[in-house]
């Protein structure tokens, strides 16, 4: 995303918002009605995107439009994590929301692309929207974390009718390259490739240092050469040893879990065209008039500027500075996580039940 003291979108990745959301932010009251989970699932959508969900039933009896999680990265996943935190799922569809978190295609356990120039914002866009379709519902409410709120932001910004309200948890850049140089080719992350040199073998920093000067040239000759199945792996040790670290404002607080599933062809080729194609989307953001809340850690490594540009252009958006935490809210105050958005959905609620009640 990003400028030299932060990590660049496709020069290392901005963060991957993980979502273990255990701890107090998954605290529900004893007496909250508990909601089984369903097992991982799959759409195959009409993109021809594979994608991997999980599904929490909301309690019955209130007319409530869907509730989606949309995860970070680009590459990062949410799927396999999804049992690590059951009460915290189980806490917002007891307020009445289908609750649903799936994994962004070409990472997690959601499908590869053939073609990796088809990962772009637009074609995530497009794999949330036929996401909505598929569960039938008029309109959505997101929660977007890091990368995922700049998805986020470009599905209002593509579809503002189909969105009721928004979350944004420590968001990336709405328009990317208004904060960091436009790319003419896609490329290896520099970060990573320094990395891979001082951290792994001979081998591995010549077979990085090919791919990268394949990749400048001709992408499908790289992917061909350079399979997900190589650069997964070795883009999960990287993060797990020099991104996880930044994630927190107290370094003893970093994630004891490692990542494992990630995706480095979809977060280099989606950052590529966050700064070389991706059209410009935050002045149709002031147009969208539904509520939206914004969590920002103090401490988090991303801009400040960033999240203020949301509290900013969106017209009824609350925003609210952690303090004590870093990109990671819900792991260091998972007390203010948790409440500012049960709070903020609970709202929704008692606004749908007066909505109905007028209507009646």
């Amino acid at each position: 995303m990003l400028k030299r003291t932060w990590l660049p979108v496709v020069r290392a990745a901005p963060w991957l918002g993980l979502a273990l959301l255990q701890a107090g932010c998954a605290a529900a009251d004893a007496r909250e009605a508990r909601v089984a989970t369903d097992s991982v699932r799959y759409w195959d959508l009409p993109t021809g995107s594979h994608v991997a969900y999980r599904h929490v039933a909301g309690a019955p009896g209130r007319e409530l439009p869907p509730l989606v999680y949309v995860h970070g990265g680009p590459g990062a996943y949410q799927v396999a994590r999804f049992d690590d935190s059951p009460e915290w799922w189980q806490r917002l569809a007891s307020l009445g929301f289908d609750v649903y978190a799936y994994d962004q295609v070409g990472s997690g356990l959601s499908g590869r692309l053939e073609d990796p120039t088809q990962y772009t914002g637009a074609r995530h866009v497009a794999d949330l929207e036929a996401i909505r379709t598929i569960i039938g519902a008029e309109r959505v409410v997101l929660i977007g974390d890091s990368w995922g709120a700049s998805l986020s932001a470009r599905y209002i910004a593509t579809h503002p009718g189909r969105v009721g309200a928004a979350i944004f948890t420590s968001p990336g850049a709405i328009d990317h390259r208004e904060w960091d140089p436009t790319l003419d080719t896609p490329q290896f992350s520099p970060a990573m490739l320094e990395w891979v040199r001082t951290s792994r073998s001979r081998n591995d920093f010549r077979r990085c240092l090919q791919l990268d000067s394949l990749l400048r040239r001709d992408v499908h000759a790289a992917y061909a050469r350079f399979r997900d199945a190589e650069m997964d792996p070795l883009f999960d040790a990287w993060v797990n040893s020099a991104i996880t670290p930044r994630t927190v404002h107290d370094p003893a607080r970093a994630p004891e879990a490692r990542m494992t599933g990630m995706g480095w062809w979809v977060q280099t080729m989606t950052g590529y065209d966050m700064l070389s194609a991706a059209p410009v989307v935050r002045p149709l953001l002031a147009l969208f008039e539904r509520p939206v809340l914004i969590l920002r850690g103090e401490s988090d490594y991303l801009p400040a500027g960033m999240a203020e540009q949301y509290a900013a252009t969106f017209p009824n958006a609350r925003f609210v500075p952690v303090s004590g935490s870093g990109h990671l809210i819900w792991l260091e105050r998972p007390d203010v996580y948790g409440g500012e958005i049960v709070r903020f959905l609970q709202q929704l609620v008692s606004d749908s039940a007066r909505t109905v009640s007028a209507g009646t």
